[in-house]
């Protein structure tokens, strides 16, 4: 393909395109990122000037104390001085980043430059401006701490004020505690040194100045102001440490004496309580040693009770350890009395337990032993010894009321604990023999075992019967052929098992091995009695559906029978069924004589091939009534179309016409078949078939024979009627004017149309009258003949008035052709414009008269075109000017 130059041109055009929009992007954005930087930069010009101006606040203050030689005024000047050359220093290196970001911000002068380094020079500005932010930000925060020294500086007064007022509080909070302890008895190092460290800052409080000390009114100026701060922090600056290191040590030999103190009364309350409980006898516990541990620790409190009441300040963390210790001694011992009293408790609920699980558990063996129970008894042969073993050692743990040691509360617990878990296992193991001795109870009196030997007398009576029948009848599972051997080994297992002595004692340990005998007798009974039942049930199926079938075959067969006398009146049913009816009348008989043989084959088979059978003899039948049903529906559509097309051209009064309308109100009255009937039902359904179908058949032949003719004269008249109607239509649209040259004679036409109108009338009260179907013939072809001539009369005339037009309008368009040749010359001409008017007016009035005079009907085809063709040589011989020439088209 090859490329030519304009493809080239806007290939470059495209490229600069781009080339242009790339370059307004960049210019875009260094343009966004110079402005960002010039707000950046403008920012950190004023914030550097906040600076600068808190620098010289800063320096006033310094400037203000730096003579003064006095502590803490000079060490607080000194450490303001430090802060304030560190800022000057960091303020100078500040302002020189910021010319040099001022410099590489600006924009050079020559355009090239400027379009080489605005990019860099943008970038650099940035990363300077960012630097000089984390500067002016560390700078910011040494200004704050300047600033907080001045502050410090300007407020040493107030400081040393509050210095003395809080040295003066803790002074007054010291003396407090230092009495209290001293009041308590108590004493040491602690005690000593806080008094005479006291002595000394009381001293020291006296000598600072009056207008210092809280509640002071006076005024003093400045000088007097500074060398009372001064005096101030001489006599309290340095102690201040030492002032709170002693109030603390007082303060926490305050907090160890109250918690002695509160140990010593918390052991108090609990010995007093305990000797209270163990003066008061508890039944059933012996409280020996508990009586012992609390003397002792008694006897300890009580020997050291003067140490307690001058304590020194160093014993007092020992002695509250001490008091605790013999607080927990006297707590673990109310908490083990505690233990011990609830084990009284729990010792006798759990022999109260004990005695009534023994004795409801002895109760429990006797109800069925041999004495107490009326049938079938228990010998307890292994549950008996166990509880008499049981009861022995519940005898050797001795009354309720027994007092035992904590020890022997815990011992005892256990042991009983142990036997009426025993007797608890016992007792359950007893009463599920005596669930499974109701079992073995309720089995006995099972109606299957009561009622055993009756029922197995009649159920051999049924394998006798059953064995006549083939076994392949019954279901599989019912297993016919071992059905007499288990009634038998059932009659002997029952005869074993459920026998009239009731009072022959069972031992315990030869309950369940009889019980599971007599759940197996009672399993097989269930086992047999429902195959029973079913066998029996199958028994009186078999024999019901024997005779069911029996039946059914019967009936069928006289069906069939019936059916095959119908096919001499029927030729249809003849040859539709004939073939097929003696086939099943032969299948039948067969079929009743395999009934009789009761053990070749099974039943089941029987019925299905007999029912096959029965159902294609069902289905055929049904067939033929279909068949018959629908040629029936056919005959009456026939019937019903034709009688509803001659009551729309007249009532005919002929016998043949009222039989078919008997024989369709006779049809229409049957009850329609909506689904298969049974072989008897269809059958009769077939008889009556049978017969509709005859009479149908004849009906439809005389009917036809007699109609034929009226059908086929009625179906030429409106054939005839219709062309007529279309000739008028045709002919109607002549005669509007709708076309100037087309019109057909108004007057005959409508002579006409009456005709038509009265011929139509005519035909249509027709259906209002009675007929006979001869004369109704002879009336319609005399319609028709008529109609067709009108027809023929108004086509003709249309043709004429076509013909006519067409003539008439080739003349039209000559003239009108040389009308608009005239018209255009009148208005290129205007010289021969007065001459071609008076031309065209006198065509146009000769034009006009011939056209009105046929459209009004006063003058004939002839005549009109004469006045047409007079019109035109008009305009064709032209006309004469005034100089005498002659104008032609």
């Amino acid at each position: 393909m090859a490329i030519t130059i304009n493809d080239f041109l806007f290939a470059g055009l495209a490229l600069g395109l781009v080339i242009m929009i790339t370059v307004l992007a960049i210019l875009g954005g260094l343009r966004w990122l110079r402005g960002k930087n010039q707000t950046r930069l403008d920012a950190l010009k004023e914030h550097v000037r906040g600076l600068k101006t808190r620098l010289g606040g800063l320096q006033e203050i310094y400037d203000e104390y730096r003579d003064q030689p006095l502590q803490p005024y000079r060490g607080a000047a000194e450490t303001l001085h430090k802060q304030l050359q560190q800022a000057r220093s960091d303020l100078l290196a500040l302002n020189a980043a910021m010319d040099e970001l001022e410099r590489t911000h600006a924009v050079p002068d020559a355009p090239v430059n400027a379009a080489i380094n605005v990019l860099p020079n943008s970038l650099v500005a940035q990363r300077m401006s960012q630097d000089i932010e984390l500067a002016v930000a560390d700078l910011t925060a040494q200004m704050d701490e300047a600033f907080l020294s001045g502050q410090r500086l300007q407020h040493i007064s107030d400081e040393m004020r509050q210095l003395e007022a809080q040295t003066e509080g803790y002074y007054e909070e010291m003396l407090k505690l230092l009495n209290r302890l001293k009041e308590a008895g108590v004493k040491g190092k602690v005690i000593a040194e806080s008094e005479d460290y006291l002595s000394v800052l009381a001293y020291d409080l006296k000598r600072v100045p009056e207008h210092f000390k809280p509640g002071s009114t006076s005024e003093a100026d400045t000088r007097k102001e500074q060398e009372g701060a001064a005096h101030v922090y001489e006599l309290l600056g340095s102690e201040e440490a030492e002032l709170l290191g002693r109030r603390k040590a007082l303060l926490e030999t305050d907090k160890l004496y109250h918690q002695m103190k509160a140990a010593e009364q918390h052991l108090g309350r609990n010995l007093n309580l305990m000797k209270q409980i163990l003066e008061e006898p508890i039944p059933g516990l012996i409280v020996n040693d508990f009586v012992k541990q609390v003397m002792s620790v008694d006897d300890k409190f009580q020997a050291h009770a003067e140490k307690r009441a001058a304590p020194d300040a160093g014993d007092l963390k020992p002695q509250e350890g001490e008091l605790k210790r013999w607080n927990r001694v006297v707590q673990d011992c109310e908490q083990e009395l505690s233990r011990a009293r609830q084990n009284v408790d729990i010792l006798r609920q759990n022999l109260k337990e004990l005695d009534a699980a023994l004795e409801e558990t002895d109760a429990c063996l006797e109800s069925v032993e041999a004495e107490q129970c009326a049938e079938y008894p228990v010998e307890w042969d292994l549950s008996r010894p166990l509880l008499e073993e049981i009861g022995t050692a519940r005898s050797q743990l001795g009354s309720l009321e027994k007092a035992r040691t904590p020890e022997a509360l815990t011992e005892g617990i256990q042991t009983a604990n142990d036997l009426l878990a025993q007797t608890k296992v016992l007792l359950s193991k007893a009463r599920q023999l005596l669930e499974r001795h109701n079992h073995l109870l309720v089995l006995l009196n099972r109606p299957e075992i009561t009622g055993g030997l009756e029922w197995l007398r009649e159920t051999g009576e049924l394998a006798a019967y059953v064995d006549r029948y083939d076994e392949h009848n019954w279901d599989p599972r019912d297993d016919v052929k071992k059905f007499s051997r288990q009634i038998g080994a059932l009659n002997e297992l029952q005869t074993r098992l459920a026998p009239e002595d009731t009072q022959t004692a069972l031992k315990e340990s030869q309950l369940e091995e009889r019980i599971h005998a007599m759940d197996l007798l009672l399993r097989r009974h269930l086992d047999l009695r429902p195959r029973a039942a079913r066998i029996a049930d199958r028994l009186e199926g078999v024999l019901e559906t024997e005779q069911q079938l029996r039946e059914t075959l019967q009936q069928a067969a006289a069906v069939v029978g019936r059916t095959s006398l119908l096919l001499g009146n029927n030729a249809f049913l003849q040859e539709t069924a004939g073939n097929q009816v003696s086939t099943f009348q032969s299948t039948l008989q067969s079929r009743l004589q395999a009934l009789e043989h009761t053990k070749e084959g099974t039943l089941e088979s029987k019925r299905v091939a007999a029912s096959k059978d029965v159902e294609r003899v069902q289905r055929s039948l049904n067939d033929w009534l279909a068949r018959m049903l629908g040629g029936i529906d056919r005959f009456r559509d026939r019937l019903q179309g034709r009688l509803s097309r001659l009551d729309q051209i007249a009532i005919l009064d002929d016998p043949e016409v009222n039989n078919a309308r008997q024989l369709l109100r006779r049809l229409s009255g049957a009850p329609p078949v909506t689904s298969l009937l049974g072989f008897s039902e269809a059958a009769t359904q077939l008889k009556r078939c049978s017969d509709d179908w005859v009479a149908c058949e004849t009906t439809e032949r005389a009917l036809t024979a007699k109609t034929g003719p009226v059908e086929e004269s009625f179906e030429q008249a409106s054939a005839a009627l219709k062309e007529a109607r279309l000739a008028f239509q045709n002919a109607g649209g002549l005669a509007s004017g709708r076309r100037e040259w087309s019109r057909v004679t108004q007057v005959s036409l409508e002579n006409d149309r009456q005709s038509l109108d009265t011929l139509d009338r005519r035909m249509s009260s027709l259906r209002t009258q009675h007929w006979p179907s001869v004369q109704l013939v002879r009336e319609l072809d005399q319609i028709y003949h008529e109609l067709d001539k009108l027809s023929d009369r108004v086509v003709q005339a249309a043709r004429q008035a076509e013909q006519e037009s067409r003539e008439t309008g080739s003349v039209d368009e000559a003239y009108n052709s040389l009308k608009r040749y005239w018209e255009g010359r009148a208005q290129t001409e205007p010289a021969l414009a007065a001459h071609i008017r008076n031309m065209l007016g006198r065509a146009e009035a000769r034009y006009r008269s011939a056209r009105d005079g046929y459209l009004r009907g006063s003058l004939n085809f002839e005549q009109t075109r004469s006045g047409v063709e007079e019109a035109a040589d008009i305009l064709e011989e032209g006309f004469t000017t005034y100089e005498g020439q002659h104008i032609k088209p």
